[in-house]
């Protein structure tokens, strides 16, 4: 009976040291700190990036004060929110309503609270002062 005991626990001791062995071969474990296996930030790596976020370089709205007679142009692919005023949509080709989905032709009056797609270089022309928020490139004239 001694021997039957003695050879299940030994059988139970490498057992459990095989599957901990596989565990460590698999990654389960830690891996040396600052290695690829567990990387570590920097705290000015993590502040450069929330200020990218703040500052709108990955993707953000950018508040834009366009002034009464003014013309304000977006990049292609870029998007341009009318928040207070009013104004007219310019460019060839128009913008592209994301709310409902239709073409605002150069001419056409903006309406506010609506994202707009800017689908080959246009904008917007403040009929009085407004507020657009923009996200790309823009220059206004």
């Amino acid at each position: 009976m001694d021997m039957k005991k003695l050879i299940w626990s030994a059988t139970i001791i490498i057992g459990a040291m095989c599957i901990f062995r596989l565990g460590m071969v698999a990654g389960a474990a830690s891996s040396e700190p600052g290695s690829s296996g567990d990387p570590l930030i920097t705290k000015s790596y993590l502040e450069a990036r929330i200020k990218d976020v703040n500052q709108g370089s990955l993707g953000a709205y950018e508040k834009v004060t366009v002034n009464k007679g003014k013309t304000v142009t977006v990049s292609t692919g870029g998007e341009l929110l009318l928040y207070s005023g009013s104004g007219k949509v310019t460019g060839k080709s128009g913008l592209l309503n994301l709310s409902t989905g239709q073409i605002f032709k150069s001419g056409n009056t903006a309406v506010k609270y609506n994202p707009y797609l800017v689908v080959e270089k246009g904008g917007m022309k403040a009929l009085s002062s407004s507020v657009v928020y923009i996200k790309g490139a823009y220059s206004i004239k």
